[in-house]
């Protein structure tokens, strides 16, 4: 029961390692074992409705050892499993039927995934291949040269896919089979992705201990989570696409609220989310750009004290702000879209009051100071910071 916390059902069956569960659009719990069957339980009563262990019409098939399976949201017959062997097989499960293999890969399928629609299977495979398949053909539409993927899903409406790979995730078009984006940012191996419940948004987790959230539309790491000790191995959205719940080999569940950005612009300042700061408070301000740009630009970055003194961020480390006009980084490529502006604790020595911050992309070598908006290359961000030092 999520709500109090407390153990509803044991199901007992298996002789081996449970490797995969799911739940059915009906409410029904499936699940995979290195027992080399597949099993169907009433989360009522946690009783066994069914076994699967060979096609009923031929007993010829074997299921063998299974890696990875899913149902299909929209549709209770279908049901996918990876096993140890070189063709995804497709399930009815109110018959306990096999109903459909698909021929094509070269060694074992140890991850599949289904669109909600039932109409698309994704298979990855020992092979190095990545497969999208048609259920009504039967055929592979796409072969993709993935050697290293471990974790897939589909977007809400079956229309993109998202990888797990090797420190990256990548999203395809289904119908294509082209890549469209890239996110990088983990550093180890990515065990889970999903799609938020209306598609705009992925989260992934993985080897490296944390969650990231991705815009999909621009590709662009809006949020980064870290509280797990240990790999992140599994995520998902609630149905409300408000929170997401995390599974860690550190043994832990967490669940997260989510919340959106209301920044619509060009670029927008992240991370100003306090009413004040205090001693001891972190503070974390991050440029985002939200919107496609082909040139490299420079990026001019002021803060306005409480004293109403405009400095200039200069990538320098020995004199991060300057009195003299001058760019925070220059020559910019339009595939850098994050860049960190502030990340300091609030002391007690520094100015109690409001700050004002503001960031523009600029053309490059030019003064916005001198040339005016016919420099500027988007919209000015601004944010607002109050740091309130208490002195005693």
């Amino acid at each position: 029961n999520v709500q109090s916390g407390t153990l509803e059902e044991t199901f007992q069956g298996h002789t081996d390692a449970v490797m995969s569960v799911a739940f059915s659009p009906d409410g029904k719990a499936l699940s995979g074992s290195a027992d080399n069957t597949l099993r169907q339980w009433d989360t009522e009563t946690g009783k066994e409705i069914d076994v699967f262990s060979m096609n009923k019409s031929n007993n010829s098939s074997a299921i063998g050892l299974l890696y990875s399976m899913a149902f299909s949201p929209e549709n209770n017959r279908a049901v996918l499993s990876g096993s140890r062997g070189n063709t995804p097989k497709l399930w009815n499960t109110l018959k306990g039927e096999q109903t459909d293999s698909f021929q094509g890969h070269t060694n074992e399928v140890y991850l599949v995934a289904i669109s909600n629609d039932g109409s698309k299977i994704l298979s990855a495979s020992d092979d190095g291949t990545m497969k999208v398949w048609d259920i009504e053909s039967g055929e592979a539409t796409h072969t993709l040269q993935e050697n290293q993927v471990w974790s897939a899903a589909f977007s809400p409406d079956g229309g993109k896919f998202l990888i797990g790979g090797e420190g990256i995730v990548k999203l395809f078009d289904t119908n294509s089979g082209k890549e469209m984006h890239t996110f990088n940012g983990h550093s180890g191996r990515v065990y889970s992705v999903a799609f938020s419940p209306n598609g705009n948004e992925a989260i992934s987790g993985g080897h490296d201990g944390t969650i990231k959230m991705w815009e999909i539309e621009s590709g662009i790491e809006t949020h980064t989570f870290k509280a797990h000790s240990d790999v992140v191995s599994s995520l998902a959205f609630s149905p409300n696409g408000n929170q997401v719940i995390s599974g860690s080999y550190d043994k832990t569940l967490k669940l997260w609220e989510i919340t959106s950005s209301e920044c619509a612009a060009s670029l927008c300042l992240e991370g100003l989310n306090k009413d004040s700061y205090k001693v001891g408070d972190k503070v974390l301000v991050k440029l985002v750009e939200r919107k496609y740009r082909s040139e490299s630009v420079d990026l001019w970055v002021a803060v306005v004290t409480p004293a109403n003194e405009m400095f200039f961020m200069t990538s320098s480390l020995y004199d991060p702000y300057s009195l003299i006009p001058t760019p925070f980084k220059s020559s910019v490529k339009s595939s850098k879209k994050i860049h960190t502006l502030l990340d300091f604790e609030v002391l007690p020595w520094m100015l109690d009051g409001n700050y004002t911050i503001y960031a523009l992309w600029v053309e490059e070598k030019k003064n916005p100071l001198q040339n005016g908006e016919e420099a500027w290359r988007s919209d000015l961000a601004v944010g607002n910071m109050k740091l309130v030092i208490d002195v005693q």
